[in-house]
């Protein structure tokens, strides 16, 4: 089936070797000056290596003063063109196509980055930005001209093609959307009139560069908003473009309701699929489809004939070599991205680079590389969630005899157990990811075996990496939960070791806790979440939190925050309010959340009996998988 998906194929003129593209990310390896990075180099030459048809480098700006984020690139005279060049050259000397994508933010700009107010069609402020000074039609022809003039210069630097960004929230769907354009001149009114700019830039394009390949990004729909573009709206905007002269469309997804372009773990693969297919339709021009598509399912699309192209992002951001090792049937072998957003909640959203949280070499491809281990080493890994696992991997990788003691029945210690929440079954998928490279690099793994100062003379370790997690996290085989205790562990109902009333309070208010509280509730248990912060899963990323709440509100979960927990009773839990005012909540079962803390005792019985001995994970410290998995891969890549 995967014949298909890679065969060349064009857009336009543009032959390309395969259907795989790689969509524009805002990824922050740019300079706050707007030019090219070796970091933005390194990272966009390790993704065309992997095997990746096209790549289509992030939006860059057609004047400074429309950037959204500190470190968007330009392409708007000169002085750009040496780092454009040199990117363009590194993209195509691995045989992949390089496409740059050009936009504006519009009324989606912020003074504090800019300099300027913001510009808009319409004096239509989006969320939480500055009131947009409204342009003239002079203003909006000449922005059509900017728009040429990046093209113009994109070309020179020698990319195959460009993308017209006229989706999410930038300044061209701004022109777009009735929401944001409620204009009465020859750009306002109608969807004909609205589409004018859009017409008018390749319209002008053309007089400079021929048939040179251009398409556009649009929106399917904006989700969530009254007056929205729909998808009738988007086949409309479609036939417009392909009729103005535009080559391809690529159909995504957005407005002000951000997580429907990017699409958590709570959205189904493929989700933006039936768009492009709706799309595609309508168009006799290529449509490339993009919304949480792996491998096997990019194959089936293009297959089925849904969409002529299929774009990767996180994807390729988790494995640069996806398109290499799809293309070899070697599917085990692809690392799964968890959609789990950490790469938005750490990166564009607080105006710094993106990371990844399987990934810690993203964006430091060159610094973080892989290289064989000069010394063979004995290595004993102690612990097997996200941190062992991957310093098991990375150790092994590079040539260490590596032995991975873990005390649970299953690797993936207290992350196997988050993943038994709703809609949690990537982090499933990377655990049997990791399971399956650790076998294939030949750790030899022991489960259901504690750690002890017996167990390391036994191995005698040159090297033991201690990463039990913080006490009780994945060390499951050590609990003395019974299946009818009253007051039990989050762990051991996320395992299913106890035995769950129909009344639970669950005394806790971070992610874990909020989603032990969607499981049971899924289950019809009567459930209540107590905590004495001042919401539910504060560290948890909104467009992910909004939609678990939601959840959580919906199966009427009572979600009390501000809370103290008073005595437990044989009838209940008492809870003092914000208002010092007593309270006890009926309870058949009460659930205890986590506790961080470090194994001493192991690290002082084992301590003395190796050369070297690292913590990582969160028996060093409190954090996340990303946290974790990162120590991990640092540590066993300086052994």
């Amino acid at each position: 089936m995967a014949a298909k998906l890679f065969e060349a194929a064009s857009i336009g003129k543009l032959s390309i070797r395969n259907r795989l593209v790689m969509p524009p990310m805002l990824m922050g390896y740019g300079s706050a000056e707007g030019y090219v990075t070796q970091r933005m180099l390194d990272y966009f030459e390790e993704r065309a290596k992997g095997g990746v048809g096209m790549v289509i480098v992030e939006a860059v700006g057609i004047r400074f003063e429309g950037k959204v984020y500190p470190y968007f690139i330009n392409c708007y005279d000169e002085t750009h063109l040496p780092g454009l060049t040199q990117l363009a050259d590194v993209i195509k000397k691995h045989g992949a196509t390089a496409a740059i994508q050009i936009a504006d933010g519009g009324r989606n700009t912020r003074e504090e980055l800019t300099g300027e107010r913001p510009i808009a069609p319409s004096p239509i402020a989006t969320h939480k930005r500055d009131q947009p000074r409204v342009l003239t039609t002079e203003e909006v022809r000449a922005f059509v001209m900017r728009f040429v003039n990046a093209i113009v210069i994109a070309r020179r630097a020698g990319f195959d093609g460009v993308e017209i960004h006229a989706a999410h929230v930038y300044f061209l769907n701004q022109f777009l959307s009735a929401i944001s354009n409620i204009r009465t001149d020859a750009y306002g009114g109608s969807l004909e009139k609205r589409a004018r700019i859009l017409v008018e830039i390749v319209e002008e394009a053309r007089k400079h560069v021929g048939d040179y390949p251009i398409w556009v990004r649009i929106n399917a729909e904006e989700p969530g908003e009254e007056n929205g573009i729909t998808i009738d709206q988007a086949k409309q905007i479609a036939q417009i473009a392909e009729r103005a002269g535009y080559d391809a469309i690529s159909v995504s997804s957005g407005g002000s309701h951000y997580e429907a372009t990017i699409g958590s773990m709570y959205f189904p693969r493929g989700y933006l699929v039936p768009f492009a297919e709706q799309i595609k339709q309508v168009v006799n021009i290529p449509v490339i489809a993009v919304g949480r598509i792996d491998a096997r399912l990019a194959e089936q699309v293009v297959e089925e004939g849904r969409a002529d192209f299929v774009a990767i992002g996180r994807g390729l951001m988790v494995d640069p070599e996806l398109p290499r090792k799809a293309q070899e049937g070697r599917y085990d072998d692809i690392a799964p991205c968890l959609s789990c957003l950490n790469c938005v909640h750490r990166g564009v959203l607080r105006d710094t680079p993106i990371t990844c949280s399987v990934n810690a070499a993203l964006g430091r491809e060159a610094e973080l590389k892989l290289l064989p281990a000069e010394t063979k080493r004995n290595v004993l890994v102690i612990g097997g969630g996200p941190a062992g696992l991957e310093a098991a991997r990375v150790a092994a990788t590079r040539g260490h005899k590596v032995t991975l003691v873990h005390s649970g029945e299953a690797l993936g210690g207290e992350f196997r157990l988050v993943g038994a929440a709703p809609q949690k079954e990537p982090i499933l998928g990377w655990i049997d990811y990791m399971t399956k490279q650790l076998a294939k690099h030949k750790v030899s793994i022991r489960i259901k075996t504690e750690a002890s100062a017996k167990l390391v003379e036994e191995i005698k370790p040159d090297v033991l990496i201690v990463a039990t997690g913080p006490e009780g996290g994945g060390r499951q085989g050590r609990t003395s939960a019974s299946p009818k205790d009253r007051v039990v562990r989050l762990q051991d109902v996320l395992a299913g070791r106890a035995e769950i009333g129909g009344r639970v309070v669950i005394l806790g208010d971070d992610a874990m806790a909020a989603e032990t509280a969607d499981l049971l509730s899924e289950q019809g248990k009567n459930v209540t979440l107590v905590g004495a912060g001042r919401k539910i899963a504060p560290a948890m990323l909104n467009l992910i939190r909004s939609v678990l709440l939601k959840r959580l509100s919906d199966k009427n979960v009572v979600q009390m925050t501000g809370t103290q927990v008073g005595a437990i009773s044989a009838t209940g839990v008492e809870v003092i309010g914000k208002d010092s005012q007593r309270q006890t909540l009926a309870a058949d079962t009460i659930v205890l959340g986590n506790a961080y803390k470090a194994d001493t005792e192991l690290l002082s019985a084992v301590g003395s009996k190796v050369s070297a001995l690292y913590l990582i994970g969160g028996c060093r410290r409190a954090g996340d998988q990303q946290d974790a998995i990162a120590d991990g891969y640092t540590v066993a890549r300086l052994i």
